[in-house]
């Protein structure tokens, strides 16, 4: 298949990871060498030629610099029990010596799948206990557990779907990546946490960003979360 890395989306990635972020559709540059393969051909393909920013001579001569051939970056997406998509990461492949047809991106759907089931079985663990927020940005939050269980349990995942709650305000829901952790004087778990993926619905997530707006002008305060 070539090179292949699988990873998280990151706020700090190139524009075609964020576009694919945004849309949920995949990238799939076939030759590298040939402008007709910037275009889409599909309505679950990015059109490179219209959607991203660099022009595509430019983007040839970056390919043929770094001797990629073929390459495709597939969204690895996440339905919750609300039937809400969440992209939480990506399938990228790049062959330096043979071009990647339909049947790689065929190949890519079903591991895309297969991945998505085994989080699920994975992250079977329920709870409606609340915990409260220390710190929250846009893009990160760092929260504190207190429950035995998930003070044990959290620490050997990578990440975990959960609802953020706004008093008056509702439920934000997310997917937060564990970027580092540690614990109090009393035990209690202490999570650094990137908010990788936010809600799909219509302005959810405007809302979210303005309450967290609001939030640090002291406008009102209230937050919890817990874990889904």
């Amino acid at each position: 298949m070539g090179l292949v890395e699988i990873d998280v989306f990151r706020s700090d990635q190139d524009e075609k990871f964020e576009l694919i972020k945004r849309t949920k559709k995949y990238i799939h540059i076939e030759n590298t060498s040939l402008e007709e393969s910037y275009k889409s051909k599909s309505e679950n393909q990015v059109d490179v030629e219209d959607e991203i920013h660099e022009e595509i001579p430019s983007l040839m001569r970056k390919y043929k610099d770094e001797k990629i051939v073929s390459e495709i970056i597939y969204p690895i997406i996440y339905i919750n029990h609300s039937r809400q998509s969440i992209p939480l990461g990506y399938i990228w492949v790049r062959n330096k010596e043979k071009t990647l047809g339909n049947n790689t991106i065929e190949k890519l759907a079903e591991l895309s799948k297969e991945m998505v089931a085994r989080i699920k079985e994975s992250n079977t663990v329920l709870t409606t206990e609340k915990f409260p927020i220390i710190d929250i940005s846009n893009n990160g939050i760092c929260i504190k557990i207190t429950e035995p269980h998930l003070i044990q349990t959290l620490p050997k995942h990578t990440g975990f779907v959960f609802d953020i709650y706004i008093r008056m305000q509702g439920y934000f829901k997310v997917f937060g990546a564990i970027r580092w952790l540690s614990y109090d004087e009393v035990g209690s778990l202490i999570l650094g946490m990137e908010l990788v993926a936010k809600s799909s619905f219509p302005g959810e997530r405007e809302k979210f960003h303005r309450n967290v707006e609001l939030l640090g002008q002291g406008k009102f305060t209230g937050l919890k979360t817990h874990a889904i």
